[in-house]
């Protein structure tokens, strides 16, 4: 079994009680690192239009009033629920109550459940809490299931992209990739991310990689092709219309069989067509090879998220040109499953955690072919700390991609791990329900971390 199969099950035998603490602490320091010169700032050539929704705060923010009546969190000693309020609130809610928060709009097309979880990690009372969104009303209490948690996260990534790594066959020292377009198959292999180091890899693995950590790219069924050789990585749309590269040309010979590995390379981003890897490519950015992390297509195909950085760049493949979807100064991740599934939801709308240096933590969604975009700040509860000796809160966000339709009316949950670690689940601009306890908060069951 290959490290991309390994995962963590989260069941009270886990011996890593604590870890998510120190993952919070950790992704605080990585959020605070300065923006790489080639990261989003240098978003400025396509300029969209945004129509942002903003959440009120849960901390005097004017709150929304609904016709069909504001929904308010109740907790007692054994009483975990969400219970229908007058349909006349006040217009603030008092910052010290941290159980009485706005809530969400019930549409048809909400979600069924929404799962949160409880207790550390590795523990006897780590429980999974089965939640109605529409009522608040728990449905059940149970012990998370990894192998469900891992089934359907391993669902919605097979939705969002596509899955080359799936398809190839097993490749010792590596991931294999195999992409079929037609009669054109393309291949390449990635070193495992927890390879030993070079004195102790296997001369027969070093040997597919160049001084780079390039491995071949394989072109199977065509003539005349145009795309690099060697490759870091690729990828292939959903539509099979589009392969984008990640490229450097190495300046020295040779493969990593004996040899040091050359830092700092120069890598290319390239889109080609698929169909057509004999014509020429159009050339998106070059950065530094190791500031390049995963490539995302759009459901649609229309648009490429480039990971790096703090954050993500994403082309209009349409014209090739750089679409700006947040400030400049933000840090920006991907949701709770972004690192396979990507940031994307809908046809063309991101899911992304802001982390801002004036305006904190936030949920962002934003559909970047029309502009509209809601953003859901985290409610502000009393006076409870959300920093440690100068952290930055850590934002874990998430979308219910299933009954997406526009980002106004998005179902979303977030979870800040901090000092006081708070999930909440909502829906557009309604205001956010605070889940009592929880530490984690998804759509999907929980129980399953790749690589955790």
């Amino acid at each position: 079994m290959n490290s991309r199969d390994q995962g963590n099950d989260h069941g009270p035998d886990n011996p890593d009680d604590g870890r998510i603490d120190d993952l919070a602490r950790a992704a605080g320091r990585e959020l605070r690192r300065p923006a790489p010169p080639e990261g989003l700032a240098r978003v400025q050539t396509s300029t969209r239009r945004r129509r942002v929704v903003r959440a009120a705060a849960a901390g005097g923010g004017a709150v929304v009033l609904l016709a069909a009546g504001v929904l308010a969190f109740t907790r007692g000693d054994d009483d975990h629920r969400v219970v229908p309020a007058e349909t006349t609130v006040p217009t603030t809610v008092p910052t010290t109550d941290p159980t009485t928060v706005p809530t969400t709009v019930v549409t048809p097309t909400a979600p069924d459940v929404v799962y949160a979880t409880t207790g550390s990690i590795a523990s006897p009372d780590y429980l999974q809490h089965v939640i109605d969104p529409k009522t608040g009303a728990e449905l059940r209490t149970e012990t998370p299931d990894s192998d469900a948690s891992r089934a359907a996260q391993e669902a919605q990534t097979d939705a969002r992209v596509l899955n080359g790594w799936r398809d190839a066959p097993e490749q010792a020292g590596g991931f294999g990739y195999r992409f079929e377009v037609g009669d054109i198959v393309y291949g390449y292999v990635v070193r495992f991310a927890d390879a030993p180091d070079l004195p102790e890899e296997d001369p027969d693995v070093l040997a597919l990689y160049d001084r780079c950590g390039q491995a071949e790219l394989t072109i199977a069924g065509a003539t005349g092709i145009a795309l690099p050789p060697r490759v870091h990585r690729a990828a292939v749309s959903l539509d099979r219309h589009w392969i984008v590269t990640v490229s450097s040309e190495c300046p020295t010979y040779g493969t990593l069989v004996g040899q040091q590995s050359i830092l700092g390379a120069t890598a290319t981003v390239k889109v080609f067509d698929a169909a057509h890897p004999e014509a020429p490519g159009t050339v998106l950015m070059t950065a530094q090879a190791d500031g390049i992390g995963s490539l995302f297509f759009s459901p649609d195909a229309r648009y490429l998220a480039v990971e790096g950085g703090r954050g993500y760049r994403v082309f209009d493949l349409s014209d090739n040109s750089e679409v700006e979807f947040a400030p400049g100064e933000c840090g920006v991740n991907g949701g709770r499953y972004a690192r396979f599934a990507g940031p994307w939801v809908g046809d063309s709308t991101l899911v992304l955690a802001l982390d801002c240096p004036t305006l904190g933590v936030s949920l962002l969604v934003v559909d970047v072919a029309t502009g509209d975009s809601l953003e859901v700040q985290v409610p502000v509860v009393g006076d409870v700390p959300t920093t440690d000796a100068g952290l930055s809160p850590y934002l874990v966000v998430e979308v219910d991609g299933e009954h997406f339709s526009t980002p106004a009316n998005a179902w979303y949950t977030m979870c800040e791990l901090a000092v006081q670690q708070r999930c909440w689940y909502g829906q557009g601009s309604a205001g956010s329900v605070l889940i009592p306890d929880a530490r984690e908060a998804s759509f999907l069951p929980l129980g399953f971390t790749y690589g955790g």
